[in-house]
């Protein structure tokens, strides 16, 4: 097994950029792991391998006495992603296996630096599916989880829902590879957890605190994941009219009741999955889109074939990355069609409330489709197209008109933003910093294109709600104002404390250093 890895160490200064390329900064040194697929008889020796190399590597970085910042899909947009010192990239080390099912529980042991994409595919054919996970597929595993990556079923949490336990590598040599699990003693014995050089920590309160770990307690290099079988989902994307009481049903968890206004043909049965999304320049003078997913037993009988009209669109005019050979537009030559949409409406805000509603209804055309939960979980629709403007808000799902008043008025203010709201619903979820910690949640997106417009827009926004009586918590991968004082006020500071101390008991002094990070730093959780 030895030689199926190879680490990779960068020649010296260079920069490490999310995937949206909206965030950039230098780092010393960048590492990666690259290898082949494991057998899947090879298990314990592929992580006690895996655990090793990462054991040797943070020993290397500790002799730079610089901070390491783990990275997986670089999904973020904020400074968690944030460093100056080096980088360890987990995408190199993926592997996936199916263990024994236990009572009921269909288990998959996956390592940290498995993507979405990979582990969805994975799932499709052994028969197997997760429950819930975010719009795109992009992050890894220990980066979804690490932020509270979420869909919008209303009756389960966000992606770390599915974590029966995980693996931290906490520094070099013993002592500093730790399980923790949701369930003390349960799914991994003893022996494997010895033959992969890890030491279980049987308290379930310690795995709620760091099951939301935002980089900051070692490298994850094992999750366990209790999942479903494979399940038939049915897709209805609607466009309708709809008033502000509409928004009642949601509020009260109507979900049936709302569909079937929606749409008269599903009255007898309730989503598993919706999501609502509004143009913030005239929410209910225009149409709103719907997506409803209704779910199934068994697998569907085909893959359907996805097709989005708006970047087909864009590419057949534009072509991606090509934009200089458009006449008229060498001032933005380089951009992608999303990039120079937006600067055009940086040049002439007026013109957003019509660009944005259109472009919004192409990119979601009225349509029926059957397939399973990785078929509708895709690639991000804008790759290649240009970077996006994203921020998101938890809130108490009765909040939800009460916040609507708020936020779209101050949308609206001067000339609005390049940006639509979505609505989607969350149950209250696993992790004690998990940001969809309402009982009911609603979550509302802000996504759009990336420009000053919608960076202003989002400004007022939450400066509005921050000066409003209501309660939400900011995404922590997602744009928004997380700060200590913040933090404090949506979590508590025993909660925030409690954190903080898991930390502490998990990385000593040197590896607490060595993992810092200025996000965390200036969020006053280091």
């Amino acid at each position: 097994m030895s030689n199926q890895f190879i680490f990779i160490r960068s020649d010296g200064q260079g920069e490490w950029r999310n995937y949206q390329r909206t965030l950039y900064g230098p780092a010393i040194d960048r590492f990666w792991f690259a290898g082949v697929r494991p057998q899947p008889t090879q298990i314990v020796e592929w992580f006690r391998e895996a655990s090793g190399h990462w054991q040797a590597l943070l020993e290397l970085a500790l002799s730079d006495g610089r901070d390491l910042r783990p990275m997986g899909g670089k999904w973020s947009y904020t400074q968690i992603l944030s460093t100056e010192g080096n980088v360890a990239y987990q995408k190199g080390m993926d592997a996936i296996f199916r263990l024994p099912d236990d009572n009921g529980r269909r288990l998959v042991l996956a390592a940290g630096g498995t993507t979405i994409n990979d582990l969805n595919s994975w799932l499709r054919k052994e028969g197997l599916s997760l429950r819930t996970s975010g719009a795109s597929n992009g992050q890894t595993i220990a980066g979804a989880i690490a932020t509270g990556t979420h869909g919008s079923v209303p009756t389960i949490g966000g992606i770390q829902d599915h974590v029966l336990g995980l693996q931290l590598i906490g520094g070099p040599g013993p002592g500093h590879n730790w399980w923790l699990e949701r369930y003390n003693g349960q799914f991994l014995s003893d022996d494997f957890l010895q033959a992969i050089g890890a030491t279980r920590r049987p308290n379930p309160a310690d795995f709620e605190s760091v099951l939301v770990h935002l980089g900051g307690m070692g490298i994850v290099n094992a999750v366990l994941l209790d999942v479903d079988p494979i399940f038939t989902v049915e897709v209805i994307r609607r466009q309708k009219r709809i008033d502000e009481k509409s928004i009642s049903a949601l509020e009260v968890g109507d979900f049936r009741g709302f569909a079937c206004g929606i749409d008269s043909s599903n009255c007898d049965r309730t989503p598993y999955f919706l999501q609502v999304i509004l143009n913030p320049f005239k929410p209910w003078g225009t149409p709103a889109l719907f997506e409803f997913r209704f779910r199934s037993e068994g697998a569907p009988a085909s893959q359907p074939v996805l097709y989005d009209e708006a970047t087909t669109l864009f590419s057949k005019l534009l072509g991606k990355n090509r934009i200089g050979s458009v006449p008229g537009l060498e001032l933005v030559a380089g951009l992608g069609p999303l990039a120079l949409i937006a600067d055009v409406i940086d040049r002439h805000p007026y013109l957003a409330a019509q660009i944005v509603p259109w472009m919004m209804r192409k990119a979601y055309p009225k349509d029926s489709q059957i397939g399973c939960w990785a078929d509708f979980t895709p690639a991000p629709v804008h790759d290649g197209l240009g970077t996006l403007y994203t921020a998101s808000i938890a809130i108490a799902r009765t909040d939800l008109r009460k916040a609507l008043k708020i936020m779209v008025p101050a949308f609206q203010e001067a000339t609005g933003g390049s940006f639509v709201l979505t609505l989607r619903f969350v149950a209250k979820s696993l992790g004690h910093l998990a940001f969809t910690r309402f009982e009911n949640n609603a979550v509302i997106d802000m996504d759009g294109l990336e420009n000053d417009h919608s960076q202003a827009a989002g400004q007022r926004i939450f400066h509005a709600l921050a000066a409003s009586d209501i309660h939400y918590s900011h995404h922590w991968g997602k744009i928004g104002r997380i700060g200590k004082l913040k933090l404090a006020q949506d979590y508590g500071q025993t909660t925030i404390n409690g954190w903080k101390t898991m930390r502490q008991q998990l990385l000593d002094d040197r590896m607490n250093k060595l993992f810092y990070g200025k996000a965390l730093s200036d969020w006053g959780l280091v």
